[in-house]
């Protein structure tokens, strides 16, 4: 036989396609949900990333740089600049706004003209106008939703006392939550702090202007470099999933042209039988992937634009700040497709190969050989789960090279495939136990046409390992998130202060009035202890030499109600012996704290592993292992404060109730202070920070499980569509269709099983291996209800959703079964 020219493959390949319709579409469906999932995440990912440009413009606008000054008597002199230079001077300060009675809340307060070209990018003006005038201001939108006003109303200034008509919406596109306020010029006073945007001559040197001016001065090729470059470990869930995306194209178009080969190996033989070479026949097959893939690609990508396009408006509640705009990238779009169409290709391989080494004679009988034994397989497998961990820790660490850590992860599910024929193999031993009889037949042909369905498993087994592997992720991250966290004030604890620092402490009414609010509540005063030269605040330590990763926390001094309000009274006898008393587990070291200046560590090296403090002051201390609060680790009685030479300084008052502050509590508080304006009330712990946000996560777990159950169903379809030659075995032997619906069902819902139970190790196996080789905080987080989800809610579904779409109906050739 002579070469078939491409053309006639081709030809060949789209015959093909258009026979097996439903199947063509449920491998191209397959093809393009990876991709889908890949071409909206290049898209959303380059509009939420950080640049440096984009930096740059958040902190200085259009200048060439930006000048600072904290000291009121250091201004600016435009003289000193270079010829053609211009300067946009402003004031920004610190403000408090009164949210409600005892419910204050801090504000960025500055007088940036928001319609200057310098000043463009600092912030956007969403609503309304520009202030114009000194009593004008314009506020984020966070402002107006908590405060209830709207553009035209005016709010009360706490911290500088002013009274303000707001006039528009004005947002940080750094922080869409940030609380700002813009007011007029002339509105700040004289102690705001004094800054200067300016724009210099081309060619002017940003670096070489103002040296020696006594200002802090940010030149922008400075601020473009405060961009944060992206994670490199392994758990950085962007390009892992990306790479786990691309596994899945490749083992779910493998497992099709798996199933699929064999059913045509009729076609093939008759192909061998009029001369076809062995290289005809694999170049038939992979003609077939590559059109297969070029179709899924392109599908793909245009439904991850859609996808990219309808998530877009809601970029910045998940990001938290604003998203540049909508843009396609053409080379990682069309890198995405030709991922998709070398996915095709290279899932066809392994059948090519297949097709090429079935002899004609055997082919004409549509007789496949044999693969390995399962066992061999199963070794195989295990070795490569074995050699995927090692490796995937190895990447994380001491290698430290996430595309190290890929290639492990791809072995290990690789190695997961192998076993997953050897699993559906040894599900035929439960044909012969007393399972119903769908039960029995869906067993005994699961392990007999192993070479189908343990490639459906494998897929199912990838698909769903992703979602478990997000979960832990995000779980696991809050988690750690949590465990280096310090509560503000423990539940039953709140705080009474001055919104206006320099106020000093409560007035005892009000504090009586709180604590009355609260039934059975004890308050202390909180004086933090200062050293009486230049009034410095005074932190506690446990050893004189502190490491630069410690910090030492604030002094107090108090008696028996403070160590109450603390929760550590029994700590009363020494306090009153004058020993330290530390709350917390490692406040003290063999029975002494060090005190020390705050700002002992100033004008030190940051290369110095520990800083040694010559003038710490040693005392005695006792350790109280309770709970420490973010601020408040350490209290000295006033006695003992007095005998060191130390002052204080007020910051308000602690009160702690017996249980739990609940919330009519808390208001019941808060009403208390309505007739002290300027006094508020801090409750609770607060939150914990995290190092990724809540709707980031949720966007990544609902993508991939929604990528995962689209796998799953159309998996489990593509292996029903496969099965009817069996269906119709059964239908000649007498079976109802009752029987052959259950069939359907217990084989959707075992091939989903087993899927579900071997993603349980598949996805949390290299997190594990991690772990292993890098301690952490706190131990891996197992998602017990992801895990459930996906060996018990995903195999229901697929049952149901098997029983209820597969139809039977008999007639003059046997049934006919639709998967609609």
């Amino acid at each position: 036989m002579t070469r078939l020219p491409p053309r006639a493959l081709w030809r060949m390949a789209r015959r093909d396609l258009r026979r097996h319709a439903r199947r063509s579409a449920l491998i191209v469906t397959l093809v393009a949900l990876p991709v889908a999932g890949l071409a909206a995440g290049i898209v959303l990912l380059q509009a939420a990333t950080v640049t440096g440009e984009q930096i740059a413009a958040e902190v200085m606008g259009a200048a060439a740089l930006r000048a600072d000054s904290s000291d009121p008597e250091v201004m600016l002199n435009p003289a000193s600049l270079p010829s053609g230079s211009r300067v946009l001077p402003f004031s920004a300060t610190g403000g408090v706004l009164q949210v409600g009675p005892g419910n204050v809340q801090a504000v960025s307060l500055s007088d940036i003209p928001l319609g200057d070209p310098l000043a463009a990018g600092m912030l956007r003006l969403r609503d309304g106008r520009a202030p114009r005038a000194p009593g004008e201001v314009a506020v984020s939108p966070v402002v107006l939703r908590e405060l209830h006003r709207q553009v035209g109303d005016t709010i009360q200034v706490v911290e500088p006392r002013l009274t303000l008509r707001v006039t528009g919406a004005v947002l940080n596109p750094a922080d869409i939550d940030a609380w700002v306020a813009v007011t007029g010029r002339g509105a700040l006073g004289p102690d705001a702090r004094r800054s200067w945007l300016i724009s210099l001559p081309r060619g002017v040197e940003a670096r070489s202007v103002l040296r020696g001016a006594g200002l802090s001065l940010i030149p922008r090729e400075l601020a473009t470099g405060f961009a944060s470059r992206p994670s490199n470990g392994v758990l950085d869930p962007i390009p892992t999933i990306a790479a786990l995306a691309l596994m899945i194209a490749v083992l779910v178009v493998a497992a099709a042209f798996a199933a699929g080969v064999r059913r045509e190996i009729h076609d093939l033989g008759l192909l061998a039988a009029v001369g076809g070479t062995p290289a005809q026949l694999r170049a038939s097959v992979l003609v077939r992937g590559i059109t297969l893939g070029m179709v899924g690609g392109l599908t793909g990508v245009a439904l991850g634009l859609l996808g990219a396009v309808a998530v877009y408006p809601f970029l910045d509640r998940i990001t938290g700040r604003l998203p540049h705009p909508l843009v396609l990238p053409a080379i990682p779009l069309l890198g995405a497709a030709a991922a998709a169409v070398l996915a095709g290709t290279a899932a066809a391989l392994f059948p090519a190969r297949f097709a090429a080494r079935v002899p004609p004679l055997d082919a004409l009988r549509a007789r496949a050989p044999t693969g390995p034994p399962p066992r061999h397989v199963s070794r195989l497998g295990i070795v490569a789960i074995v050699l995927g961990s090692a490796l995937t820790a190895a990447g994380a660490r001491p290698i430290n090279n996430l595309a190290v850590s890929l290639a492990g992860l791809a072995i290990l599910l690789g190695g997961f495939v192998a076993c997953s024929t050897a699993v559906v193999a040894a599900v035929e031993p439960l044909a012969r136990r007393r399972l119903p009889l769908a039960g029995r037949v869906a067993a005994r042909q699961a392990a007999r046409t192993r070479s189908r369905t343990g490639p459906a498993v494998a897929a199912i087994t990838v698909a769903l390992a992703v979602p478990v592997f997000v979960s832990s992720v995000a779980l696991t991250g809050q988690a750690d998130d949590r465990a280096h966290w310090l509560p503000a004030q423990g539940h039953d604890q709140l705080r009474i202060s001055h919104a206006a620092r320099s106020e000093g402490a409560p007035p005892p009414a009000a504090v009586q009035a709180v604590v009355a609010a609260i039934p059975g509540a004890v308050g202390a005063p909180l004086r933090q202890a200062l050293f009486p030269d230049e009034q410095m605040p005074v932190v506690a330590s446990p050893r004189p030499s502190v490491s630069q990763a410690e910090e030492p926390s604030g002094l107090y001094v108090g008696g028996d109600d403070l160590l109450a309000a603390l929760g550590a009274q029994r700590a009363t006898a020494d306090l009153a012996a004058g020993k330290v008393v530390g709350v917390g587990r490692a406040t003290m070291d063999d029975g002494h704290v060090a005190l020390h200046r705050e700002d002992f560590r100033d004008n030190t090296a940051n290369t110095a592993r520990s800083i040694l403090d010559p003038e710490a002051r040693v005392l005695p201390a006792a350790q109280v292992d309770d709970r420490p609060l973010i601020s408040i680790h350490y209290v000295i009685s006033a006695s003992e404060a007095q005998r060191q030479g130390l002052t204080t300084y007020p910051q308000g008052t602690l009160v702690r109730a017996p249980h739990a502050i609940t919330p009519d509590e808390l208001q019941a508080a808060r009403a208390a202070l309505a007739p002290f304006p300027g006094l508020m009330v801090d409750a609770g712990p607060g939150t914990p920070p995290q190092s990724v946000t809540t709707p980031l996560l949720m966007l990544l777990f609902a993508v991939s499980g929604a990528v995962a159950l689209a796998v799953v169903a159309a998996m489990v379809a593509l292996a029903q569509a496969e099965a009817r030659t069996e269906r119709r075995t059964l239908f000649a032997v007498g079976a109802s269709p009752a029987v052959l619906r259950g069939t359907a069902a217990a084989t959707a819902g075992l091939l989903a099983l087993l899927g579900g139970v071997l993603a349980v190790p598949a996805g949390l196996l290299p997190l594990a291996a991690v772990y292993a080789t890098t301690p952490a905080a706190v131990p891996l987080v197992v998602p017990w209800a992801g895990l459930a989800v996906g060996a018990v809610l995903v195999p229901a579904l697929a049952a149901a959703g098997s029983a209820t779409l597969t139809r039977t109906t008999s007639g003059s050739r046997g049934p006919s079964e639709r998967l609609s």
